[in-house]
């Protein structure tokens, strides 16, 4: 059995890949199947050079679960490469055993190295909600085009500049699906859900620099608390303010279809004038390793729906909602990283299973091989054009 794990991929510091036209240099992040380089373009000026970043795997079978996965990112990134909230996938290539992606160069790092390494936002409300609105309005970008990333969290989210230029990355996990599950309903959720309870966790960490609980199940102790005093608990344990209180009280609420909607959170937040009392908060990081969100939804739903009943914490009733917005999608949320789900509300769902769902243009990875194996003499000078027009952005941030 092939092993895919990031742990398999060689070192290919220092090394020459696509023909000798990119040169990749340090490695920047390594993931569960994929490692990350920061990659100089060869053709570039010396007194000006320009980098991107690379991300490498192992190339799969289409017919093989990894290959599924693989194909499934290939596709929904591809689809979303020009939006302006995503990290741009320039072309994707393979090289013998490997599938290589060359994406945008970020270098503002990304958002948990901002949040726990440089602590740019403690004490800077105004910084905070324009960079929560702008991964709002990156995710409604991806939801509008039918496509859900599935695993949002600070370690996902890259940054152009110290704070600034927001570009979601990573849809290793992302699904077109509406409803993940089995076809019982047993097990299923719903994937849109799950990017709006991974935003309101994202906007936690950037107020406190830490999260809520470990676990949102009735076994976390934090949690625990906060069922038992929705009311308070924010403000209580964390020293957020009611206004900031009441929002979070509002995203996490019990049943998913109390939360609100991307429009509705985007109205909140920007009437929160202050999240927290004081301008630094104590610390309180536990960094757990990063996992797709798919992983544990489907394990704690039947542990959520059986624990619920027996459960003696009150369900509050959250604030009054904004006004609705027909402009952005009307559903809530579930899931940051693998040990972050929500408690999972199992869907019943009727025939047929799953809603019919548009054809859209597909990628697919045979094909892609092919189309991109062309790479320099077809698309140099569209790279180079784009590469001046990225270079002009780059200076407002």
């Amino acid at each position: 059995m092939s092993d895919f794990s990031s742990s398999s991929l060689p070192d290919l510091t220092n090394s020459f890949i696509d023909e000798n036209y990119l040169h990749i240099g340090e490695l920047t992040a390594s993931g569960q199947f994929a490692k990350v380089y920061k990659a100089l373009d060869t053709t570039s000026p010396t007194d000006d050079p320009f980098y991107y970043a690379v991300k490498c795997l192992r190339f799969a079978e289409r017919d093989s679960s990894q290959g599924r996965i693989l194909e499934a990112e290939l596709t929904n990134h591809y689809r979303l490469r020009y939006d302006a909230g995503v990290v741009c996938l320039h072309r994707m290539f393979r090289e013998g055993d490997f599938i290589f992606l060359v994406l945008d160069w970020c270098p503002g790092g990304d958002l948990f190295d901002a949040i726990f390494t440089n602590s740019i936002f403690e004490g800077r409300p105004q910084l905070v909600r324009d960079t929560f609105v702008d991964i709002l309005d990156a995710v409604a970008q991806c939801h509008a085009r039918g496509i859900y990333h599935g695993d949002i969290r600070p370690a996902n989210i890259l940054l152009s500049g110290r704070g600034k230029g927001v570009k979601l990355a990573d849809f290793g996990t992302s699904t077109s699906e509406k409803v993940v599950g089995g076809d019982s309903g047993e097990c299923s959720y719903r994937p849109r859900d799950s990017d709006l309870w991974s935003c309101a966790l994202t906007l936690f960490t950037l107020v406190t620099s830490t999260r809520p609980w470990g676990l949102p199940h009735v076994v976390d102790p934090e949690y625990a608390a906060f069922s038992a005093n929705p009311d308070t608990h924010f403000q209580d344990a964390f020293g957020l303010t009611p206004a900031a209180n009441d929002f979070f009280r509002w995203c996490f609420a019990e049943d998913p279809t109390t939360r609100p909607t991307l429009a509705q959170m985007r109205v909140a937040v920007l009437n929160i004038k202050q999240f927290t009392f004081n301008s630094m908060l104590p610390r309180r990081v536990a960094v757990p390793e990063p996992q797709p969100a798919f992983i544990l939804s489907s394990s704690l739903s039947t542990s959520s729906s059986s624990s619920s009943s027996s459960s003696s914490a009150t369900t509050a009733t959250p604030p009054p909602m904004p006004p609705s917005s027909t402009s952005l999608l009307d559903d809530p949320n579930v899931g940051w990283e693998a040990i972050s789900p929500p408690p999972l509300v199992p869907i019943k769902l009727q025939s047929p299973a799953l809603p019919p769902q548009s054809p859209g243009p597909v990628i697919v990875l045979a094909p892609v091989i092919r189309l991109y194996h062309l790479r320099r003499k077809d698309v140099v000078l569209r790279e180079k054009i784009l590469r001046g027009q990225r270079r002009a952005r780059s200076y407002y941030f």
